[in-house]
């Protein structure tokens, strides 16, 4: 049995799905991605998800490394800002109590 890290490789392999966005539209799901994989991580935040919603969006970031690895793109090109985590929040429609929270702690 693979470890879950090199299961979901191997699955974003077979299914690349991130394959048809551009580069705009993957730094806006990078941005999705990442809001989704730290809120759980985070101390006194406002959203909590089930541990099935957290390990989904860690096999989501590992789908993105590998989609960004394929395409040469370097992480540090899409730095992190409040302002695209915020629109990351209001994208995934989360609760405007918790889109203010992410726009004044992240």
């Amino acid at each position: 049995m693979l470890p879950k890290h090199e299961r979901w490789r191997t699955d974003y392999r077979r299914n690349p799905y991130l394959r048809s966005l551009d580069r705009a539209a993957l730094r806006d799901r990078f941005d999705e991605v990442m809001l989704a994989a730290t809120l759980p991580m985070l101390v006194n935040t406002p959203l909590k998800l089930r541990p099935e919603a957290a390990q989904l969006a860690m096999e989501c970031f590992t789908h993105m490394m590998v989609e960004m690895g394929d395409r040469a793109i370097p992480i540090t090109e899409f730095q992190h800002t409040s302002d695209r985590a915020a629109a990351a929040a209001v994208r995934l429609e989360l609760a405007p109590h918790i889109i203010e929270w992410v726009k004044k702690h992240i």
